[in-house]
């Protein structure tokens, strides 16, 4: 959804993604890694 929503704004995709990042909580590895563990 968010690249579809960018696709014409090519330049701004890298600077909104930093910005999301910057604002999202830290999360532990250990829930970013639960989905890997389930393949």
């Amino acid at each position: 959804c968010f690249r579809f929503n960018y696709r014409f704004r090519v330049e701004d995709i890298f600077n909104t993604l930093i910005k999301c990042g910057a604002k999202s909580p830290p999360m532990p590895e250990k829930l970013l890694t639960l989905a890997e563990s389930r393949w």
